[in-house]
């Protein structure tokens, strides 16, 4: 039982790494082959940086840990902030075709 919670942790993991690209299609509208390399490069740096040093301890954290954490953060905001907007878009449209249908 512990040995297929192990490989189902595994799978999904792997699961996890294959997808990178599903962000971008799911709230930044990109066709799967369309995604601008440079984002899904920053993206999985982005990643790996969080799972690697997420539970770092603060005796080690130095100058160059918090260079690397900003730059990082403000990746993923920038992203997450698009995507925001986009969300916010496509409520509006879908609000305008609502009032549309109304009248």
């Amino acid at each position: 039982m512990l040995q297929e919670l192990i490989d189902d942790h595994r799978e999904g993991r792997t699961r996890s790494e294959e997808n990178n690209d599903v962000f971008f299609i799911t709230f930044l509208r990109y066709e799967g082959d369309k995604i601008p390399g440079n984002l899904i490069r920053e993206w999985k740096d982005a990643r790996r940086w969080f799972r690697e040093y997420a539970h770092i301890g603060k005796d080690i954290y130095g100058t160059e840990m918090e260079a690397q954490a900003k730059k990082f953060f403000t990746f993923l905001e920038s992203m997450l902030h698009v995507a925001a907007s986009s969300q916010y878009e496509r409520i509006g449209e879908i609000d305008e075709i609502l009032d549309e249908t109304n009248r």
